[in-house]
């Protein structure tokens, strides 16, 4: 046995995924094996290079040992890799705050693995070997790794809810678009057209969770709208006072006239809401809150430490006269995973209120000292260029009718057979292809006018199945569909098609204008 090899130490209750791990893993690391939590508090005094920890097990849970480890100097730097059957949004933040670094879903990918405990242990040797060399270097260097974990975290987030978003935004496509014919043929029947109208309004509600958990990660589809602020906090109002304690008093300084701003609404509600409940955990034997809003021209100098061009801005202030913050918690009030709530708070709410504003071409600003309450400043430029918003037409209110060849892809049965149905009645033809493979067997064929393409499917993509189509048939038309954004799509050569992609879950309506606008050009 040779002894030299990195040590990792697995941690299991499954003889089956042990077995498959000591596999991968023997040939280049010496592996230790225990089947419970207790065991391995022992043998991780050994000191391995790197743990890899089931979530799930008898006694003592993952979470528990990796505390316990965390906790004791002399395994606080042993990386800690998590093992589980499920990938959760609130599993992944405990996690990631006990410390591990990292986490591996069962079934388990080989090379995902093998990739991964070769990066960790490698940064983890990197570290060691800066201990030794220099303690200010390492000082810094922990700095610098604190930054990368935080990065790590905001990936794994959007990782998680881009996959999220894909899955759940064909479902509500499929919901959304069978309720919305359902409504369109029951116009003699008033009860089951209420009826399929509550199931719009179900699904609506599922979009909203969708948008908010894809606002944290930035890959939320932006639907700015022009805004009226001092509107939409008397419209929210009512519903702060029922969510937040009856002892915190509202207060509404609201200057006349203020500037309209061009945002994404849901977004803007979302901030304030959270910076609502902040302020209400710095008050909890109650107070004021005051919304305040006012126009403000800004110079070069007014805006040399906000970061944003001298202008016009509708100014939003949020004024708590609560516990206020220290210098060290106000530096760190925007910090992903940052809580002053202890095990009650996810410490996002502050960094989606960042993310969102900057999004949005604004800035923020704290002020608050300690028994002088919170002054949060949000700065918003003025739309300049507002247009009238268009009214809604009943479904098939135009005629979008046609009789082109039309080829839907999508590896989603429910969702092709959806998307056709609409067309069919439509007087399109419809084909229907489950992968880019399939869609070039049909495409050399027959004669395709118009392909609609989703993003994410088994083997290749959208965008690559519509630029290789592009080539082959020049005269075909395509239409993108896609649940989330990823930077990995804004390439240049995707720009057309990036630009004009629907997003999931999409109306009938849009769908079949963006269709017919397509064929007609």
């Amino acid at each position: 046995m040779n002894t030299d090899k990195p040590k990792i130490l697995i941690v299991d209750d499954e003889r089956f995924y042990i077995n498959v791990l000591v596999e991968l893993l023997s040939d280049d690391y010496h592996t230790i094996v225990t089947k419970n939590g207790e065991e391995a508090l022992d043998r991780a005094l050994d000191l391995p290079d790197l743990i890899l920890l089931d979530v799930m097990m008898p006694g003592m849970s993952g979470y528990e040992v990796c505390r316990q480890l965390k906790s004791d100097e002399r395994t606080s730097n042993i990386p800690v890799i998590f093992l589980t059957i499920k990938s959760e949004l609130d599993a992944e933040v405990q996690g990631f705050e006990l410390g591990a670094v990292d986490y591996i879903v069962k079934p388990i990918s080989p090379a995902i693995v093998k990739a991964r405990v070769a990066t960790h242990i490698t940064l983890n040797k990197v570290l060691r070997g800066l201990t030794k060399q220099n303690e200010s270097l390492l000082l810094e260097q922990k700095k610098k790794d604190e930054q990368l974990r935080c990065s790590q975290k905001l990936e794994a987030l959007g990782k998680l809810t881009g996959g999220i978003a894909h899955d759940f935004n064909n479902i509500l496509g499929i919901v959304l678009g069978y309720s919305e014919l359902l409504q369109s043929k029951l116009e003699d029947h008033p009860k089951l057209k209420k009826h399929a109208n509550q199931i719009t309004i179900a699904g609506e509600r599922g979009k909203k969770i969708t948008q908010k958990l894809l606002s944290f990660s930035g890959r939320k589809q932006s639907h700015a709208e022009v805004v009226n602020i001092n509107n939409l906090l008397i419209e929210q109002l009512h519903m702060l006072e029922k969510t937040l304690t009856a002892s915190i008093d509202f207060i509404l300084q609201l200057e006349s006239d203020v500037w309209n701003i061009f945002i994404d609404k849901s977004d803007l509600e979302d901030a304030i809401l959270n910076m609502s409940i902040n302020a209400m955990h710095a008050m909890p034997g109650g107070g004021e809150l005051i919304f305040r809003t006012c126009n403000k021209s800004l110079t070069l100098k007014d805006v040399d430490s906000l970061n944003i061009p001298s202008g016009e801005y509708m100014v939003l202030s949020l004024i708590d006269n609560g516990c206020g913050m220290d210098k060290k918690t106000r530096d760190k009030v925007f910090d992903p995973f940052f809580t002053t709530k202890g095990s009650q708070g996810t410490g996002l709410g502050m960094s989606q209120v960042y993310g969102f504003v900057g999004r949005s071409s604004g800035a923020i600003d704290v002020f608050s000292e300690p028994e002088k309450g919170t002054k949060i400043t949000i700065y918003f430029p003025r739309n300049i260029n507002e247009k009238a918003t268009e009214k809604g037409k009943d479904l098939f209110s135009i005629n979008y009718m046609g009789s082109e060849t039309i080829l839907i892809v999508d590896d989603e049965e429910a969702l092709r057979n959806l998307l056709g149905e609409i067309l069919i009645e439509q007087g399109y033809h419809v084909v229907y292809a489950k992968s880019a493979d399939n869609a070039f067997d049909i495409l050399q064929y027959g004669k395709v006018d118009l392909m609609i393409s989703d993003v994410i499917m088994p083997g290749m993509n959208g965008y690559d199945l519509a630029l290789k189509a592009q080539e082959k048939y020049p005269d075909i038309k395509i239409q993108i569909m896609s649940g989330f954004d990823d930077n990995k799509f804004k390439k240049p050569e995707y720009k057309t098609l990036y630009k004009n992609a629907l997003k999931k879950p999409v109306q009938a309506e849009s769908l079949l204008s963006s269709i017919r606008k397509l064929l007609d050009n």
